[in-house]
């Protein structure tokens, strides 16, 4: 599970494809501690799964499902991304529960500004 707040921000520093996943090092770290084989990171909202680690960057994989489903199908190298790491149960809740798994694809219609906010109408196939 995630809060929806974005801790830091990465970037995208080599893709490369192995069978039909997406292989992602992500440069970009948190400032309290390197992350771990097997530690769950939102990148950009998606739930993914640290298979490499070390103290300047990170690799994850991604499945093609996910990579069609995400914005993780549009990444290039050099790309700024947020990064989330999993919400522990013994931390503080300072956002929303968000579970980082894609239900469906949205089609943003109509985005209207409102001040200093933006609002979006995004359609989706209600199935």
């Amino acid at each position: 599970m995630f809060t929806g707040l974005i801790e830091t921000i990465g970037k995208v520093t080599r893709i490369r494809e192995r069978g039909n996943y997406r292989v992602l090092t992500i440069a970009g770290l948190f400032d309290d501690e390197m992350l771990a084989v097997g530690d769950s990171i939102c990148c950009d909202g998606a739930c993914l799964t640290v298979v490499e680690s070390s103290k300047d960057a990170f690799v994850v994989e991604a499945s093609q499902e996910t990579v069609a489903r995400t914005i993780l199908s549009e990444y290039s190298a050099g790309l700024k991304i947020n990064l989330e790491r999993a919400l522990r149960a013994d931390a503080r809740l300072g956002g929303h529960m968000v579970a980082g798994h894609v239900d469906d694809i949205g089609v943003v219609e109509k985005v209207r500004a409102i001040g200093e906010s933006l609002e979006f109408a995004i359609s989706f196939n209600p199935e």
